[in-house]
């Protein structure tokens, strides 16, 4: 373990460093100079999951075929601790106009078994699956080694950020930010940023997560009108960039008209060029179940005739390496205003279009040419009650679709062309629903990734309402209920996700400590293969830096 042992050791000096600074420099801000600020943070998590719908395909060595028993069943019990620890050092010069920071953090911290790896033989006979060293493989014929998940786990590792601590320090060095910014022209209006930090698009529904990039950004309400525009490239990843990779850089364009000083009507868009298989991933889930599908028919089938070949699919179709070409554009809307007193609206509006060139697999080719249309939106009415109550009405809608299917003809794989219409999102972060979509009190923890909307890309459907009371700023109780369901219908056929509801209560006694509680329930639908309830319980410990 020692790649183990020097990430570890890695994230303990970058925190030694980061509590050193902040040692060094505990003082406020100068008002009219140079000054350089410290913070460090501790964030403790305990979560438990109950009957969690799983996902994952697994191969059983014990039987010579995959599980496929609990495929989005809700069945998944799962208790652990974890931690994020994080530091950062901020400073501001040239009388305000040069801002910097550099922030290094663990992301989420915890033991976790992998389900451990096995070679498996592709055969002509029995499950269609069997060891490389059985009968059926070494009989005379034409044999392929994949290596798949199992069943069984192997010994459980030190992760961060949801992958082998080794692989994350390696991979994005723990650094979180490096980002400089400095203001130029009258007034200071124009600023210019570049480096890596928290970049957001489309109010989170395209992307929203830690990223290299460079924006220019004009305040023109500073000189004049009450407008702002901007532009930026970004490399919609948290790696760093690394020799001969091959990267998907994102253009990214908007501007508000800014009615007053919380106040914004916008316009976005955003063009990305994927040669790095970002888009391929966000589909292979789809693909994935659809073999899975045809899998468990095959074997619910008493003659058994199609399972070698079913069985055989599947097994590639989870071994293969995925690559892409495709184009994406997102144009859309966003604002937020208070039409009365008390009262607030926010929106965000986008559609997709694009087109996926190519998607490709070691076989061959699976779908070219198939056009991408998508379209999302999510709006917001926020109400102020008295005696520090208030409420809300949300609605959320991402579109979602299925994937033409590729055939194959006299052995040949034949590449499927057709429409898409998923409205697909890089790195998106969707707080509508704790449980379904991974927020709460473990939305700092989030392991974001490129995705299609909903399970498998069938997008999402949902209104929701929320309740909160905040009788001091130390107290808060919090509870949203939400209806979701697909757009597609599902492997069980049906489309109703279920109804969540997300209760949570955060009591901050001092201001370098928080404590907050979550329970989230979710009642399943007739999408999921089962209907019980799923729940997910949270308790957090923040110690934070005053």
């Amino acid at each position: 373990m020692p790649a183990l042992a020097r990430a570890s050791a890695f994230a303990r000096a970058g925190l030694a460093a980061g509590l050193a600074a902040c040692a060094l420099v505990p003082g406020a801000a100068v008002a009219d100079g140079p000054y350089v600020t410290g913070e460090a943070d501790l964030h403790l998590r305990f979560t438990s999951w109950r009957q969690r719908p799983d996902s994952d395909i697994l191969y059983d060595p014990s039987r010579y075929t995959f599980a496929l028993e609990g495929y989005l069943v809700p069945s998944v019990d799962e208790t652990y601790p974890s931690a994020l620890v994080s530091a950062a050092l901020e400073g501001r010069a040239l009388d305000g106009d040069l801002r910097w920071r550099f922030g290094a953090g663990s992301g989420e911290a915890r033991r976790k078994a992998f389900p451990s790896l096995q070679d498996v033989c592709l055969q002509n006979g029995g499950t269609g699956l069997g060891p490389p060293s059985g009968p059926g493989c070494l009989a005379p014929g034409l044999h392929r080694i994949v290596s798949l998940e199992t069943t069984v786990p192997a010994d459980p590792i030190l992760t961060l950020g949801g992958r082998p601590a080794a692989t994350e320090a390696q991979d994005t060095w723990l650094i979180r930010e490096a980002w400089a910014s400095l203001a130029f022209g009258r007034a200071g209006f124009a600023r210019l940023t570049a480096g890596r930090r928290r970049i957001t698009v489309a109010d989170g529904l395209v992307h929203d997560d830690t990223s290299a990039g460079i924006e220019a950004a004009f305040d023109l309400g500073a000189i004049g009108p009450p407008f702002e525009v901007a532009a930026g490239l970004l490399v919609p990843s948290r790696d760093w960039p690394t020799a001969g990779a091959t990267g998907s850089p994102m253009l990214v364009a908007r501007a508000a008209w800014l009615p007053s000083l919380f106040e914004s009507v916008g316009v976005f868009a955003a063009a990305m060029q994927d040669r790095s298989g970002g888009v391929a991933e966000m589909l292979r889930g789809q693909n994935e179940e659809r073999a899975a599908v045809r899998l468990a028919r095959a074997q619910a089938d008493p003659s058994g005739a199609d399972e070698v070949v079913a069985a055989g699919l599947l097994a590639s179709t989870l071994a293969a390496h995925y690559e892409s070409d495709a184009s994406l554009l997102w144009l859309g809307t966003s604002g937020a205003l208070s039409p009365l007193p008390g009262q607030r609206l926010t929106w965000t509006a986008a559609a997709l279009e694009g087109t996926i060139d190519s998607v490709d697999v070691p076989r061959g080719t699976l779908l070219r040419d198939v056009a991408v249309h998508g379209g999302a939106a999510r709006v917001r009415w926020d109400v102020e009650l008295p005696r520090g109550f208030s409420a809300g009405g949300a609605f959320l809608w991402l579109t979602g679709g299925t994937l033409p299917e590729a055939t194959v003809s006299n052995g040949e794989l034949v590449a499927a062309t057709g429409t898409y219409r998923g409205f697909l999102g890089v790195a998106p972060l969707v707080p509508h629903a704790n449980l379904f979509f991974g927020g709460g009190l473990s939305e700092t923890f989030s392991t974001l990734r490129t995705t299609a909307p909903g399970v498998n890309g069938r997008g999402v459907l949902s209104p929701a309402a929320s309740l909160s009371w905040y009788p001091s700023e130390a107290f808060g109780l919090d509870t949203r209920l939400a209806w979701l369901r697909a757009d597609v219908t599902g492997p069980y056929g049906g489309k109703v996700y279920g109804t969540e509801l997300d209760l949570s209560a955060s009591f901050t006694p001092v201001p370098w400590l928080s404590v907050g509680l979550e329970w989230d329930v979710l009642w399943p639908g007739d999408f999921y293969g089962g209907q019980s309830t799923v729940t997910k319980k949270v308790i957090a410990v923040d110690v934070l830096t005053p």
